[in-house]
């Protein structure tokens, strides 16, 4: 009869696969782990073993998690974090953030906003990691190991906590060149005419509709683009006229490259919202982050007040996804 395996056992097993997930090989895990290549080999084929299924496919110079492998490594990777929240909240009065740290965010907000903010974050945290996903997928939190993600939205799931950063608001807009070009629509139904620019969804590869504009009609992208960012360039490149957030195009409109057209069209959106699990809300690392957000986007940020200048009040309006 095999002896069963001590919790240790399993916990060493553990570390040492996650180790081996985030590494580009095993003598760099090996490496980082202190072992030999052999040892850590040796190590990742008992667990392997043990489980019954190939978590990864080497080679000599690379290694991939398997399918299995990756919904493993995520497993693994959130009871580690757990074990270290567990550790710090025993010294919370003098703890530091530390560790990994997995963010998701979507894309345009995370390459605008937070990450040209994050080098001052890493600064007053220096033992953490950040991982950050620029993604609009949706996802499971508890599943992927993932501590806070900002969606553009309200909270899917009421099994998360949720922190509302902002309320948002979307503007039409288009270059100087381009109104001189091809003249400034006066009435929403005159859209159809001009060459406008839609958002492909990532996750889905549906465009985002042009119907949250009342009078409208429906609006045909001429140009549409799967990343939000590529679809301002364009814009601000004279392309065409554009529907987007204010975070996206506050300092193009501030640097004249956009202008706002149809003001009084501009809608109100949805809020920005920061998820996380109730279970990681002592968690030194969440805390830190969720408190680098608060500050980062307060309730009435810089691009809003940007938006209300230039187009006034904006209208109710279905939520925009």
């Amino acid at each position: 009869m095999s002896r069963a395996r001590h919790p240790v056992d399993n916990l060493s097993a553990i570390s040492v696969f996650v180790r081996i997930g985030e590494s580009p090989n095993l003598a760099t895990a090996a490496r980082r782990l202190g072992l030999s290549p052999s040892g850590v080999s040796k190590a990742l084929a008992r667990l392997e073993e043990r489980l019954g299924v190939r978590l990864v496919n080497r080679t000599t110079h690379n290694l991939s998690l398997t399918e299995e492998g990756a919904q493993y490594f995520a497993r693994c990777q959130a009871i580690l974090a757990e074990l270290e929240d567990a550790e710090a909240a025993l010294n919370r009065a003098g703890a530091a953030p530390k560790g990994r740290l997995r963010v998701l965010l979507p894309h345009g907000f995370g390459r605008k906003i937070v990450l040209p903010a994050l080098a001052d974050f890493l600064d007053r945290y220096p033992r953490l990691r950040i991982d950050v996903e620029l993604s609009d997928r949706p996802a499971n939190l508890a599943e992927e190991g993932i501590d806070v993600a900002v969606r553009v939205g309200e909270a899917p799931d009421q099994r998360v906590m949720a922190k509302t950063l902002c309320r948002m608001r979307y503007v039409i807009c288009a270059s100087p060149a381009y109104l001189r070009q091809h003249g400034e629509p006066k009435e929403p139904a005159e859209l159809a005419t001009h060459r406008c620019l839609t958002l492909v969804r990532p996750h889905t590869g549906r465009y985002r509709e042009w119907d949250i504009i009342e009078g409208a009609g429906d609006i045909v992208g001429t140009l549409n683009v799967n990343d939000i960012q590529g679809l301002v360039d364009a814009a601000i490149a004279g392309a065409g006229i554009l529907y987007a957030t204010g975070y996206m195009i506050w300092e193009a409109l501030l640097g004249g490259q956009l202008k706002v057209i149809l003001p009084q069209h501009g809608r109100a959106g949805p809020p920005l919202t920061a998820l996380y699990l109730p279970n990681r809300h002592h968690s030194p690392r969440v805390g830190a982050f969720l408190e680098f957000l608060t500050q980062l986007v307060t309730a009435d940020p810089p691009w809003e007040q940007v938006l209300a200048q230039m187009s006034g009040p904006c209208v109710g309006g279905r939520p925009t996804p």
